[in-house]
């Protein structure tokens, strides 16, 4: 589904900013899907407790919305539904190196939790959980008790998505798809220095709580 030109700006990206060349890559795997869609990157959802939760991409199509999570990894990542923090092991001298990072599956529940009440009082169409993987990441060992939640790489992200649109009932006419993008569409970017500042207290106090138990 990509281009030479794109694998080429997403190679530029990865250096810097992983997180954007993630997004960037799962967007393209979801253009080729059928239309009527829309796709909207980075939107802002109010939340429950008077805050926002972010959605790094939402797939509008006829069947229903699709919220998908980005995590941008290597190495082998290893993970339990259950579990609040999740980690990515990469080898180095001497052993690996470990990147831990909130489960994204019920992180991404959230977010759909969060949309689906936002879309409450106008839409009853079915709001799904996507979490998209880096192709050079191995889901070495992420145990799963349901199937609320589709995971893929992103070289798989456009197979998986057609299969689940083929299998699903239409709900949305091509003009609601329209109608719930611009609907959406002033929630791009909404808010985001105070959440990312909320997501900077909590990093710091994660690393604080961190070296109190050393």
């Amino acid at each position: 589904m990509r281009g030479t030109d794109i694998d080429e700006l997403v190679d530029y990206l990865a250096y810097d900013d992983p997180g954007t060349a993630g997004e960037l890559l799962a967007y393209m795997e979801m253009t080729g899907l059928p239309v009527p869609r829309r796709i909207l990157r980075n939107i802002f959802v109010p939340h429950w407790e008077g805050k926002t939760t972010e959605i790094d991409l939402l797939l509008i199509h006829t069947t229903g919305f699709y919220v998908v999570e980005s995590k941008n990894l290597s190495g082998e990542v290893y993970g339990d539904e259950s579990g609040k923090r999740w980690e990515a092991r990469y080898p180095a001298r001497g052993g690996c190196d470990i990147y831990k990072f909130d489960n994204p599956i019920a992180q991404n529940e959230t977010h759909a939790r969060a949309l689906r009440q936002y879309l409450s009082f106008y839409c009853k169409a079915p709001v799904r959980s996507v979490v998209a993987y880096g192709d050079r990441c191995t889901l070495k060992c992420v145990r799963r008790t349901a199937d609320e939640t589709l995971q893929c790489h992103y070289r798989a992200l456009h197979v998986q998505l057609h299969g689940i649109i083929n299998r699903s009932v239409r709900c949305l006419s091509a003009e609601e798809v329209d109608m719930f993008y611009l609907f959406l569409l002033p929630l791009v970017d909404k808010d985001r220095d105070a959440h990312v500042q909320r997501l900077q207290a909590k990093q710091t106090k994660i690393a604080e709580a961190k070296k109190a138990g050393e």
